[in-house]
C-alpha cells in the first residue's frame, strides 16, 4: 500500500505542479495580442495644430497630402485630447503619464514664471482680481519618464526638437540622443542660424522644420538593428510665424478673403510639417521597418486662433491664424478647440487601416501603452493614463470614468468629459455644461437646465482636483 500512496500522492503533486504552471502562464500572458510586441515607437508631435487644421479633418485650405495619407494608414482618433490647453503642460504630461496638476505645472514655461515655489501666492499683484498659481517650472528628476523605462527596456531613445520643460533637460530624462531641445520655448526664428544650444547651425536660410526632420531620419537609421522610441517635437506651425518663400507665395495664391481658415503662412509652414512626416514614412518603409513601427501623431493642444502683434509703428495689428471651426475656442481655453487635436496611430499589418474611433483618450494615456506594447511593466509610478492598445484592436471602450482638466491660469477655469457630458467650471463661478454628443461646437450651456447634473459633476471634478493636490487660484481679498 505504502507505494500506491506514494505514487498516488505525486501524482496529485503533479496535477497540482501543473494546475499551478497553467494558471502562471495565463497569469503571465499579455492581456492583448499587441502587449509585448516591442515595436519601434515613433511620437510625432506638432506645436499648436489645431483639430480642423488637416485635410483629413475638413480643413480645404491646409494641404496635408501626406498626414491624410497616414490617417487612411491607420486609426484616426476624433475624440482624441491633449492633457492641457498650452504647450509645457502637455509635454510633461506626455512624458510622465500624468495629469499636470499633480506636478503643478499648468501653463507654459517662459522666463517670467521660473524660479518661483510651487503653490499660490499669499499677496500677488494688488492691481489684479485673481492670483495664479506658481508654477513648477521644470520636469523633476524624481519622475521616471517613459524615456527612461523604455532605455532601460532596450530601447535607443531619441528627441529631437522641443522640449520647453526646464531643467535638468532631455539628456538627464531617459533620452540617448537629444538635438534641437532648449529648456524654454523656441528658436526666435525658423531659419538658420536658429540659435538652439543643442542643435548646430546648418547653412544660411536652411529652414528648421527641414533640419530636425533630416536629424530624425538620421537617428531612426542609426537605430537599426534594435527597438528605438524616437520623439520627434516639432516646433511648428508655433510662432514666430515664418515659412519658405515658395511655398508662401503658392499659398497666397489660394486663399478665399471670406474663408474662416486662409493665412497663407501658416499654411505653408503646415506644408512643411506635412513634408516631414512623408518623409519620416518614407525612411521606414525604405529602411524595410515600417510593419515593425508604431507611428502617433498628434498636437500639443489647438490651435491659436489669432493675435495681436505689435508693428514698428507701434500700432497694434490683428494676426488671424486660423480657425478650430466647428469647435469653439482655441488655445489657452478650456473649450473643445483648445483641447482637442488632430491623433492618428499607424502600425502596418497591426492596425486595421481606414478605422476611426470615437473613443475619448488623452496624452496621458500614451505612457502606459508604450510600456504595454514593450512588455514593460507599470511599476510604482502614479500613472493617470490608461493603455489604449485595446481600442487599437478595434474594441470600443477604455475602463475610465471621465478625462479632467486645470488650468487656473488666464481664463481661470478647470473641467472634465465624462461620457458625452462636458463640465468647464471657471473660478469667478461660473459653471457651464455641454453635451458633446449633440452639440461639438458647445453652443448651448444647459448648467441652468440641468442644474442637478451640473452639481453632481462639479463635486467630481472638485473631489479630482482635491485628490491630486491641485494648486488653485486665490481671489484678491481687496476685490
Amino acid at each position: 500500500m505504502a507505494p500506491r500512496e506514494i505514487v498516488g500522492d505525486n501524482a496529485r503533486v503533479t496535477r497540482l505542479t501543473t494546475l499551478l504552471t497553467l494558471i502562471a502562464a495565463v497569469a503571465c500572458r499579455p492581456s492583448t495580442p499587441l502587449e509585448g510586441a516591442r515595436p519601434n515607437i515613433v511620437f510625432i508631435l506638432a506645436d499648436d495644430l489645431g483639430w480642423a487644421d488637416v485635410g483629413y479633418q475638413g480643413s480645404s485650405f491646409h494641404t496635408t497630402p501626406r498626414i491624410d495619407a497616414l490617417a487612411r494608414s491607420g486609426m484616426v482618433f476624433s475624440n482624441s485630447y491633449a492633457s492641457s490647453p498650452v504647450c509645457s503642460p502637455t509635454r510633461l504630461s506626455f512624458l510622465t503619464g500624468q495629469n499636470p496638476a499633480r506636478h503643478g505645472m499648468t501653463k507654459a514655461l517662459h522666463p517670467g514664471v521660473m524660479g518661483g515655489q510651487r503653490g499660490t501666492p499669499v499677496d500677488g499683484p494688488q492691481e489684479n482680481e485673481w492670483w495664479e498659481p506658481i508654477l513648477q517650472d521644470h520636469l523633476p528628476s524624481s519622475e521616471t519618464t517613459i524615456a527612461e523605462r523604455l532605455r532601460d527596456g532596450g530601447y535607443r531613445t531619441g528627441l529631437i526638437g522641443k522640449w520647453h520643460l526646464g531643467e535638468p533637460l532631455a539628456d538627464e530624462h531617459g533620452f540617448d540622443v537629444t538635438i534641437g531641445t532648449a529648456k524654454l520655448a523656441g528658436p526666435a526664428t525658423y531659419f538658420s542660424p536658429y540659435g538652439l544650444g543643442t542643435l548646430p547651425d546648418g547653412p544660411e536660410g536652411e529652414y528648421l522644420t527641414d533640419r530636425i526632420t533630416l536629424e530624425a531620419v538620421k537617428f531612426i537609421k542609426e537605430s537599426r538593428g534594435r527597438p528605438f522610441f524616437l520623439y520627434l517635437s516639432h516646433f511648428a506651425p508655433h510662432s514666430p510665424w515664418e515659412a519658405k518663400a515658395e511655398l508662401i507665395e503658392k499659398h497666397q495664391g489660394r486663399v478665399d478673403p471670406d474663408a474662416l481658415q486662409k493665412n497663407p503662412i501658416y499654411a505653408a509652414m503646415i506644408e512643411s510639417l506635412d513634408d516631414s512626416v512623408g518623409r519620416i514614412v518614407a525612411t521606414l518603409e525604405e529602411l524595410g521597418i515600417a510593419g515593425d513601427t508604431l507611428l502617433i501623431f498628434t498636437s500639443d493642444n489647438g490651435a491659436l486662433t489669432e493675435r495681436w502683434l505689435r508693428r514698428k509703428s507701434k500700432h497694434r495689428t490683428l494676426f488671424e491664424i486660423t480657425s478650430n471651426a466647428p469647435l469653439r475656442g482655441g488655445k489657452g481655453k478650456l473649450y473643445e478647440g483648445g483641447l482637442r487635436v488632430p491623433t492618428i496611430v499607424s502600425w502596418p499589418g497591426v492596425i486595421e487601416a481606414g478605422t476611426r474611433c470615437d473613443v475619448p483618450i488623452i496624452t496621458t494615456d500614451f505612457y502606459p501603452t508604450f510600456l504595454a506594447l514593450a512588455g514593460l511593466p507599470r511599476g510604482d509610478q502614479i500613472l493617470d493614463g490608461v493603455d489604449i492598445t485595446p481600442l487599437l484592436e478595434g474594441k470600443t471602450s477604455l475602463e475610465r470614468d471621465a478625462l479632467y482638466f486645470h488650468f487656473p491660469h488666464q481664463t481661470l477655469a478647470c473641467g472634465m468629459r465624462k461620457g458625452d457630458e462636458k463640465l468647464v467650471h471657471f473660478f469667478d463661478g461660473r459653471t457651464e455644461l455641454y453635451d458633446l454628443g449633440d452639440d461639438p461646437g458647445e453652443e448651448n450651456d444647459l448648467a441652468a437646465a440641468r442644474s442637478v447634473r451640473a452639481g453632481e459633476l462639479k463635486g467630481e471634478l472638485f473631489d479630482w482636483l482635491e485628490g491630486i493636490g491641485a494648486v488653485l487660484p486665490v481671489r484678491n481679498p481687496a476685490f
